[in-house]
């Protein structure tokens, strides 16, 4: 039984692994995704107000979530934190769906 549980152990590490390497590759993604997408809606005139109120808006968003995801796992465990994760998305998809293309400035002669 104890070479059992050495090899149970040894799977549980590979997954562990694997799911952060995947949360890893996913996260890198998903980061130069956000730093386009704040420079193809931001105004030529503004990129560094928009970008410094991405990257504070990004940190208050961290600080929250992390807050949040705290205050679920200590009241309802890993299935409220999960739940409460899964209606977060929801509301960041909805969200992103109220987003509008900028209006792209016109030459005038």
């Amino acid at each position: 039984t104890q070479s059992r549980s050495s090899a149970a152990s040894d799977v549980y590490k590979r997954q562990i692994v694997f799911g952060l390497l995947t949360f890893g590759a996913i996260f890198a993604v998903t980061s130069s995704l956000h730093s386009y997408l704040i420079l193809s809606f931001t105004d030529a005139t503004r990129v560094t107000m928009d970008v410094g109120f991405y990257y504070m808006a990004n940190a208050a968003g961290r600080l929250a979530g992390t807050v949040l995801s705290g205050a679920m796992y200590q009241l309802g465990g890993l299935a409220l934190c999960l739940a409460t994760a899964a209606v977060m998305i929801g509301l960041s998809w909805w969200a992103t769906t109220q987003l509008q293309a900028p209006v792209q400035a016109r030459d005038v002669v």
